[in-house]
C-alpha cells in the first residue's frame, strides 16, 4: 500500500500548475477579456444632420425683412411665421454648463411647446467620441425612440443634440404670447424629462428647474422655402445687443440632411452661394447663448 500511496501523491502533485504555469494562464485570460467586444453597451444613437449658416444683416435684409435677391435664392415664400420664445436657466446658467437647453416657445396659431435638448460638442477626437459619451450617459440609440437627435453643423463647429418636445393647448395665450415666469416654470418642471431629472445626481434637475428664471422673450420671424430639393428656413431674429442700448439682428438660414454625405453636400453649395452673394458671416452667432447672457 505505501507505494500506491506515494504514486497517487506523486499523481496529484504533478497535476497541479506551477506558479509560472499559473501565471501564464491568468495572463490569456486578461488579454481574452481585454479584447473581448463589450456585448453590455448598447449602441450609439442614429442621427441626421442640421446646418445653421450666419448672414450678414447688412447685405441680407432691407427692412428688417430679406432681400428680394435673398428670397429668390432660396425660393422663400413672401410671408414669414412669427414665434416667441424664452430660455430658462439660473443666473450662473447652471443648465447651459451641464449642456442643457430648455426652451418654451409660442409659434402664432399652435400650441405652446416645451423642448428639452442636452447637447453634446463634437471636439478633435471626432463625432463617434461624442456620440459614445452620449451613450454613457444614456443618450443610445433606444433614447432616440423619444428624442430627436442630430448633429448641428455651423460655420466653425459640430455639436450632437438631443431634442424631446411636449406640446400643449395654448388657450388663453394670444398671438405669440408665452406664460409668465412662474407658470413657465411650473409647466416645464411638470413635463420634465427623467433623464434631466436625474441628471449627475438624484433630483439635480428639480433643483436647478426650481431656481432659473425666464430669460427673454425673443420674437423672430421665419421665412420657409425649397432649395436643392430641400426645405429651408430662414430666421431674422432682433436682440439687444451687448450695451444694452439698443438692438441688432441675427440672420440664419437652417436645413436638414439625412446623411453626412447629404450635409456636406448641401453645406459647400450654402456656402459657395452665400459667399458669392456677399451674405457670408464666416463666424458662427450662438442665439441661445446671446438670449441667456442679454436678457
Amino acid at each position: 500500500m505505501p507505494p500506491v500511496i506515494l504514486d497517487t501523491v506523486s499523481t496529484v502533485v504533478g497535476a497541479i500548475p506551477s506558479p509560472y504555469g499559473l501565471f501564464k494562464a491568468l495572463v490569456g485570460v486578461l488579454a481574452i477579456t481585454s479584447t473581448a467586444p463589450d456585448l453590455k453597451k448598447p449602441a450609439v444613437a442614429t442621427h441626421g444632420w442640421e446646418i445653421k449658416l450666419g448672414l450678414d444683416p447688412n447685405g441680407a435684409l432691407k427692412g428688417g425683412r430679406p432681400t428680394h435677391e435673398l428670397l429668390h435664392a432660396f425660393s422663400l415664400e413672401a410671408d414669414p411665421e412669427t414665434r416667441s420664445y424664452s430660455y430658462y436657466d439660473t443666473a450662473v446658467q447652471d443648465l447651459r454648463e451641464a449642456g442643457w437647453a430648455i426652451r418654451m416657445r409660442h409659434k402664432e396659431g399652435r400650441d405652446l411647446e416645451a423642448t428639452y435638448k442636452k447637447r453634446y460638442t463634437v471636439g478633435p477626437e471626432g463625432l463617434q467620441a461624442a456620440l459614445e459619451l452620449a451613450r454613457d450617459e444614456g443618450f443610445d440609440k433606444r433614447a432616440t425612440a423619444r428624442y430627436g437627435a442630430e448633429v448641428d453643423w455651423t460655420y466653425s463647429k459640430k455639436t450632437l443634440s438631443f431634442t424631446l418636445k411636449k406640446k400643449w393647448s395654448a388657450k388663453g395665450h394670444h398671438g405669440t404670447s408665452l406664460p409668465d415666469d412662474d407658470t413657465g416654470r411650473h409647466l416645464l418642471l411638470k413635463y420634465m424629462p427623467d433623464e434631466l431629472h436625474d441628471w449627475g445626481k438624484k433630483h439635480w434637475g428639480d433643483r436647478i428647474m426650481a431656481t432659473t428664471r425666464q430669460h427673454g422673450p425673443v420674437t423672430s420671424n421665419v421665412w420657409k422655402g425649397k432649395w436643392a430639393g430641400t426645405v429651408v428656413k430662414l430666421e431674422v431674429l432682433p436682440i439687444k445687443n451687448a450695451e444694452g442700448t439698443g438692438h441688432e439682428t441675427i440672420v440664419e438660414l437652417s436645413f436638414g440632411a439625412d446623411s453626412e454625405a447629404k450635409a456636406t453636400s448641401l453645406r459647400d453649395k450654402a456656402l459657395s452661394q452665400m459667399k458669392a452673394a456677399g451674405w457670408l458671416l464666416t463666424h458662427d452667432v450662438l442665439k441661445t447663448r446671446l438670449v441667456l447672457e442679454r436678457y
